[in-house]
């Protein structure tokens, strides 16, 4: 309230405050994190957009667009580990509460998506092929967004959702696997969840998101 870090609630006759403010260390520390996985995603949508043809010259330029894995997935990490480290006190209903957890699963089972097909490429001695992160830095995104706005509706959900469901139709579109099943059974969860809680604008709006994921998903498929 009035840039005081102050949150009120009224509840059964009785207001509660609470100082949800971030340390200044910790505030700047999340903002640069934020500021390096932006420039990840940003990257990855740029390799996204290199067409199928010319396939050698492809995997080349990809390679040099993409960014350092092993450093997006620390920087995704740390950045958990900031925000988790806080706490989840500054929460007030149940739902913001399921929302934020969830979210925390979600990122999690990214990364360890992640850590294993690095493991099992090494045990088997084959050609290691990174899953995209394109659902792991959403999710991060949208973990420091529910944090800094102290609940799961924010401004920023319509641009994750987006992120969300252009992943899930381009997956849809493939071959189905075991694993990629689990991962979409994990994006249905989470943008069905954010829909619930986080978007706040009349569902036309909604509407129009999805179409526009679908669209897109088709551009680059």
């Amino acid at each position: 309230m009035l840039d005081a870090g102050v949150d009120y609630v009224f509840s059964d006759g009785i207001i509660y405050s609470l100082q949800t403010g971030l340390a200044q260390w910790t505030y700047w520390a999340i903002c640069l994190l934020v500021i390096y996985l932006v420039r990840c995603l940003s990257k990855y949508v740029l390799a996204s957009l290199t067409k199928k043809d010319k396939q050698e010259d492809n995997k080349a330029k990809k390679s040099d667009i993409l960014p350092n894995p092993i450093t997006c997935l620390l920087a995704s990490a740390a950045t958990t580990l900031l925000v988790v480290g806080q706490g989840d006190h500054v929460f007030t209903t149940h739902e913001d509460l399921i929302f934020y957890w969830f979210t925390v699963f979600y990122i999690g089972a990214y990364e360890c998506l992640f850590l294993c097909t690095r493991f099992l490429a090494y045990v088997k001695h084959t050609e290691k092929r990174d899953p995209p992160f394109y659902n792991l830095l959403a999710g991060v995104l949208q973990l420091v967004a529910s944090r800094l706005y102290v609940g799961a509706e924010t401004p920023y959900n319509p641009p994750i959702i987006f992120i969300i469901a252009v992943r899930m139709v381009v997956k849809s579109h493939r071959k189905p696997d075991l694993l990629r099943c689990i991962t979409l059974l994990l994006d249905s969860l989470m943008l069905s969840l954010t829909c619930v809680y986080g978007f706040g604008p009349a569902t036309h709006y909604l509407a129009a998101v999805f179409v526009a994921a679908v669209a897109w998903a088709d551009f680059l498929m």
